[in-house]
């Protein structure tokens, strides 16, 4: 994983972001659209579900799919942008901020 290129994974928080809108969902995540406030960027946010973080075979599914999408660098793969475990919820959100394809 490259953090100089990505310097908010591993560190971002859900505050980092404003969410925008919804873009889907899944059996484990939902997908919305959000800004990065610091910057202005819009990325695709995964939000792991409730449900799904309690089970932490599929929290290590996640960070797994983290670990891996994070190392891949071609054009025709969506960047990772950032990536958390925000706990200012009081639960705990894992999400993944990705680079937002349009189309």
């Amino acid at each position: 994983m490259n953090n100089a290129s990505s310097p908010r994974v591993g560190t971002a928080q859900l505050s980092d972001y404003e969410v925008k809108g919804p873009l889907g969902e899944g059996g484990m995540a939902t997908v919305v659209r959000a800004v990065v406030k610091a910057t202005g960027e819009q990325v695709a946010l995964k939000r792991m579900l409730p449900h799904v973080t309690a089970d932490d075979v599929f929290v290590q599914r996640f960070v797994r799919e983290v670990t891996t999408s994070a190392a891949l660098h071609h054009p025709h793969i969506v960047r990772v942008q950032g990536f958390g475990h925000d706990t200012s919820d009081g639960h705990g959100t894992w999400f993944l901020a990705l680079e937002l394809c349009e189309g």
